[in-house]
């Protein structure tokens, strides 16, 4: 998915930006104190969520031109007890199962 796609809030890379139309700033100078920034002490979890997760998207427009979205790493692993392997590879009978279940019972001094 591309970055400066609409689904996306309209997000490219500084690199593509030709030139800022509009630039809000603030001076604050020595001895000034900063303007109070009470904002977000009233958004809800979900407004800051979703403010965090825009932060998150620019970050990644900056330091990856391709713009794609970085995706959870998913792995499917299966765990299983040595009794309940045993009996599952018993019941299947095939030569190799009926190998390892040799092999297991033995125990790791076998090996």
């Amino acid at each position: 998915m591309r970055l400066g796609s609409s689904e996306l809030g309209g997000l490219v890379p500084l690199s593509e930006r030709a030139t800022r139309a509009n630039v809000t700033s603030r001076v604050i100078r020595p001895g000034q104190s900063p303007p109070p920034d009470d904002g977000w002490q009233r958004a809800s979890v979900e407004e800051r969520m979703a403010a965090v997760w825009e932060l998150t998207k620019l970050c990644w427009a900056w330091r990856d031109e391709s713009g794609d979205e970085h995706r959870l790493q998913r792995s499917v692993v299966r765990i299983q007890r040595p009794g309940d392997l045993i009996q599952d590879k018993g019941a299947a009978g095939r030569l190799q199962d009926l190998a390892d279940v040799e092999r297991l019972e033995a125990g790791p001094a076998a090996e």
